[in-house]
Order: C-alpha cells, then sequence, then structure tokens
C-alpha cells in the first residue's frame, strides 16, 4: 500500500485545478485529509467534492498527541502557518505520513520538523501508473 499521503488544502487544490480529482485512485493508497482540511475545500458541485465523497478519503480526528503536535505548530512564531496546516504537519509527523502540500511557509515548517513533503504535481507523478487521466 502506497501512503499514507496527508493532505493539505492547496495540494488538494491544485490537483482539482490539473482536472485530476476525478482520475485519483483509492485501492492501495492511503489517503488521510484532517477535518480541518475537509472543511477548507469541501465545496458541493466540485470535482474535488465528489471525490472526497465516492473516493474513500479518511477524515479522522486528531489523536491526543497529534492535538499537542498541532498547537506547539500553531503557536510557535517562526514561521505562521494557519490551521489547516498545522493539522495536516501534526498528523504527518505523528502517522510517519508523507505531507502533500503547495504553500510555502506550512511547506517550510513541515520539512524543519523532519516531514517529508511533496507537492500535488509529484503526487500525481507517483501515482501516474495508477491513474486512468495521465
Amino acid at each position: 500500500m502506497l501512503g499514507p499521503f496527508v493532505f493539505d488544502s492547496s495540494a488538494l487544490i491544485d490537483i482539482e485545478q490539473s482536472g485530476h480529482a476525478a482520475d485519483l485512485p483509492t485501492p492501495g493508497v492511503h489517503y488521510v485529509v484532517s477535518p480541518r482540511v475537509h472543511k477548507e475545500v469541501n465545496k458541493r458541485g466540485t470535482p474535488l467534492y465528489s471525490w472526497l465523497r465516492r473516493k474513500g478519503a479518511k477524515f479522522p480526528q486528531l489523536r491526543p498527541e497529534e492535538h499537542s503536535i498541532y498547537f506547539e505548530l500553531i503557536t510557535q512564531l517562526d514561521i505562521k502557518i494557519h490551521d489547516g496546516e498545522a493539522t495536516a504537519i501534526a498528523m504527518a509527523m505523528n502517522r510517519k505520513g508523507t505531507l502533500v502540500i503547495s504553500e510555502g511557509p506550512g511547506r517550510t515548517k513541515a520539512e524543519n520538523h523532519g516531514v517529508t513533503c511533496i507537492d500535488g504535481n509529484e503526487f500525481l507523478s507517483i501515482l501516474k501508473p495508477r491513474l486512468r487521466g495521465l
């Protein structure tokens, strides 16, 4: 199984704008989308909305240890990030996942904490053999 891939909203939006949200596979790929990120991108009538509803992405709540990581990240003054980025980074750190993120400050903070990061295009390249539309 590939993953887990933990998504930030920026990467999900990039994938949607590339026209490949409907092509994303479910079998053999472990997706994690935090409830905060899900809320940011779950707009009715969009391809991303349809994918999130039918493709089986998981929207797990933060685990207790992830809450601690989240609060540490969100209160650090070195690089300010928003809630969705902080939850995605906390989940990737705790679950030993790859963070799929496009935004500069969030990616920089994640990398500074040892999280492996890729952007939406890199994610699509990894999954290219499994995608119908590429």
